[in-house]
């Protein structure tokens, strides 16, 4: 982590003209950002409203919206300040908090890393989306009755695939630690010493403050606001939280190793904000994407590595984005849900945004560590690839072998696949544009990449995600 980089000044009307641009491109009703710095927030600028319904009330930097997935950033980071406190390993078997609990041997050589980077190997879902009230903790209900008995799809460590479950796992495990409830020990953790007033894992909590509604786009195309909150407390630590652009920049402070609750020393020590920034896991794309603690890895800007996530679903749109090295960040909240026709358009002006703090173009291009690799070297794990692969739900997938390359079927769909680089191959054309041929949205094509020993491959990752080998072909 550099320390005290030379940082730009930076002035909020640059940041309102670029807002406005946005806006007048898009169909938005409002946007908010901070930028900041490891010394703290700089700016702050919002455009637009909070809700179509009262065009009177102005979205602000304090506006506060569902972030969704940031909020797995937020559990990450918890982790990581228990870590620094020497009340947690990253590495220790997760069995070792969970003496009194069913089904735990099944996790006995899980970790919390496995757990935060998405690589325990245990499916992505169900997620529901309501819970009891009447629950008297309903994390634990969760945990016991669903996510310690998931299916797995591979042996910890082995393989990446995303799963809100494993994040859950990780937050009962905080839970545990601290002897506390989670919306507690979230609080108590992180949200208070960092200055993050504004942000909550309580729905009911969330709602005293001022909140951006949601909007979505009707069959007609207009917009219109969307009456619930996909928000419970079964699954807090990984879609649950409550934020504001003022709060995840302050979360973006700590860790960049500020201190922006002014407690006189930093949350995170420069070692635990290391583990939460090193890639334990690559995505197998044909882009530059990995995964630390519950962080994203990936893009670069100029030669410089950011990490981050994205929080959406129907509604809202929040991206935390810093780079390590520059000690430099942004923090993003829209109202208006994902949609794949706005994600180049708020890519292109939050790019805007960090380039205002220095940051240099970004590129997606993956490290050239790859290497080449000799045509009998491809030609050679493409024939050990060969076999039939299959994921818990979902038509499984034939590889077979072809010059320089893979062919891959789902009895309905046919794709080859050639060499690219390491063991990521590419499909240059003729991919269907949907789950699974579908490239990842940051890649402009479908990828596969194979997993294991170059004797015997174990899975294969297909645009992200996991496929289990399940014999020969």
């Amino acid at each position: 982590m550099t320390v005290d980089p030379p940082h730009r000044h930076v002035d909020t009307r640059d940041v309102q003209a670029i807002l406005d641009d946005f806006l007048k491109s898009v169909d938005v009703p409002g946007v908010a950002v901070s930028l900041f710095t490891s010394k703290g927030v700089t700016v702050r600028a919002a455009r637009g409203v909070s809700s179509i319904e009262s065009p009177d009330t102005a979205m602000t930097p304090t506006t506060v919206g569902v972030v969704h997935s940031l909020s797995k950033v937020m559990t990450g980071t918890a982790a990581g300040v228990l870590v620094a406190r020497g009340h947690a390993d990253i590495d220790e078997p997760i069995t070792r908090h969970l003496p009194d609990v069913p089904g735990r041997d099944r996790f006995a050589h899980t970790t919390l890393r496995h757990l935060l980077s998405h690589s325990a190997g245990i499916v992505r879902g169900p997620v529901p989306l309501l819970s009891e009230a009447t629950w008297r903790d309903p994390l634990e209900q969760y945990v016991l009755g669903a996510c310690l008995g998931a299916p797995r799809f591979a042996e910890p460590g082995q393989v990446f695939g995303y799963s809100e479950l494993g994040i859950v796992v990780a937050g009962y495990v905080i839970q545990r630690i601290m002897r506390k409830p989670f919306v507690q020990a979230m609080r108590e953790l992180l949200f208070e010493p960092a200055g993050m007033r504004r942000t909550t894992l309580d729905p009911f909590a969330a709602m005293t403050f001022p909140l951006c509604q949601q909007h979505v786009a009707t069959p007609s195309g207009r917009l219109a606001v969307r009456r619930r909150f996909d928000a419970n407390l079964m699954t807090a630590p990984s879609s649950g939280a409550f934020s504001c652009v003022e709060d995840l920049a302050r979360l973006g402070v700590v860790h960049l190793g500020g201190d922006p609750g002014n407690r006189g020393r930093p949350l995170l020590t420069a070692t635990a904000a290391r583990q939460l920034h090193e890639p334990c896991v690559d995505v197998g794309l044909d882009i530059v994407r990995g995964y630390g603690m519950a962080i994203a890895i990936g893009p670069r800007y100029g030669n410089a590595l950011s990490v981050g996530h994205e929080g959406h679903y129907d509604g809202n749109w929040s991206k935390l984005q810093l780079i390590p090295d520059l000690g430099i960040g942004a923090a993003w909240l829209d109202n208006r849900g994902e949609d794949p026709a706005l994600r180049p358009r708020r890519q292109k002006y939050f790019d805007q945004l960090l380039h205002l703090l220095g940051a240099g173009r970004r590129s997606w291009l993956r490290d050239n560590g790859l290497g080449s690799t000799p045509d009998l070297a491809v030609a050679a794990e493409a024939a050990v690839a060969a076999g039939i692969y299959g994921r818990p739900a979902g038509r499984t997938i034939t590889i077979s072998a072809e010059a320089n390359g893979l062919r891959v079927t789902d009895g309905v769909a046919s794709v080859r696949y050639t060499h690219l680089a390491g063991h990521v191959y590419v499909a240059p054309t003729g991919a269907p544009n949907h789950i699974p041929w579908a490239p990842d949205p940051d890649s402009t094509r479908s990828t596969l990449s194979i997993v294991g020993s170059a004797q015997t491959p174990t899975h294969v990752l297909l645009n992200g995600l996991p496929y289990q080998r399940l014999g020969q072909h």
